[in-house]
């Protein structure tokens, strides 16, 4: 989705006074400079708690986490009380689909904030959490009192997100995983396991890092910085277009298989031309076949495999390239991580 031409991105970058060049990487760029001012202007930031601390002192950003329907109740209350009456829908704003909510307040709260972001941590959305704060602060970084709606709802995946949204993703991405604090622990994490990432790699990073980010987001981005080629395959039981015909007739006998649900690798992968498509059947001589199914009996430490041996149902097969393959689950799904073996 190209967001540059979109008349709101324009005109939040002519609202920026950034007036040349792409204004999505403008953008990008204005929000890494005012963090680098922030950051480096008073003293040194050593973790990701500090680093918050820093860029919503400075924002003049509130933010409340909220764990319970009372907290919600109770800051909105709060607020009521100080006449910001668009508070008062709080907890029907916070719907189940939505994750946060960032709020430009009619005047400024007795801490002198005049942004406030609330952060549903509230059952499953607690593990998104560290993404939903970073998106509501990436939405303060680029605000503008004269342009900023009252109210914004950051809310689940959907088909077609609104461009603004698009971006603050793009900002949120720069922000929750901030290069200068997360990179070094990546590196020396990597360092012990012969630059190769790996689930135990993902883990200490997100221990050292911050145990607010979810496993998910932490393996994506130790995947996009990895110094080695490297690929993540997401996977789950399902049809084909035949077995989904099959069942929809009335033949409930046809079982579903382990198929890919997504794979993407980093920036190295591309020297090889890997494609691994949706909905590929997992063999059941893979590791990540007999993790899935077998997870106390399967090896864990990875196995190396040959994807040639991956083949589809017209007799096809993906391209030969030995992997080194370890899979496991998070939360609710399932991850392999493949690296090429040289």
């Amino acid at each position: 989705m190209n967001i540059s031409t979109h008349p709101d991105i324009i005109g939040l970058a002519n609202s920026l006074e950034l007036y040349e060049g792409d204004p999505v990487e403008s953008i990008r760029q204005y929000c890494r400079e005012k963090v680098r001012t922030i950051v480096y202007g008073v003293g040194s930031v050593i973790n990701i708690d500090q680093f918050e601390d820093r860029i919503c002192e400075s924002l003049k950003l509130e933010v409340h986490r909220v764990w319970s329907d009372e907290e919600v109740n109770r800051v909105a209350k709060s607020y009521v009380d100080e006449g910001e009456f668009i508070f008062a829908a709080l907890s029907q704003q916070l719907s189940p689909d939505a994750f946060g909510i960032f709020i430009m307040l009619d005047k400024p709260n007795e801490n002198g904030c005049p942004w406030v972001a609330v952060i549903d941590c509230r059952g499953e959305k607690q593990y998104r959490r560290h993404w939903t704060l970073w998106h509501e602060i990436a939405h303060c970084l680029t605000a503008v009192k004269e342009l900023q709606l009252p109210l914004r709802r950051t809310t689940v995946e959907v088909k077609v997100k609104e461009p603004i949204e698009v971006l603050t993703d793009y900002l949120a991405k720069d922000l929750a995983f901030y290069g200068p604090i997360f990179d070094p622990i990546l590196g020396m994490e990597l360092q012990k396991n012969e630059g190769l990432l790996s689930f135990s790699v993902v883990e200490n990073v997100r221990r050292k890092f911050s145990d607010e980010a979810s496993l998910t987001s932490t393996l994506i981005t130790c995947m996009e910085r990895c110094k080695h080629p490297c690929l993540i395959l997401e996977a789950g039981e399902g049809f084909n277009k035949k077995e989904k015909a099959q069942r929809k007739a009335g033949n409930q006998e046809v079982k579903p298989s382990l198929r890919v649900v997504r794979a993407f690798g980093n920036d190295l992968m591309d020297r090889y031309s890997i494609y691994i498509p949706k909905n590929y059947r997992v063999p059941k001589t893979s590791l990540i076949y007999n993790v899935f199914h077998r997870p106390s009996k399967a090896l864990r430490k990875g196995a190396i495999e040959n994807l040639e041996l991956w083949t589809d149902s017209r007799g096809g097969s993906l391209d030969h390239l030995k992997v080194k393959v370890e899979a496991r689950k998070l939360g609710g799904t399932f991850y392999a991580i493949l690296i090429p073996v040289e």
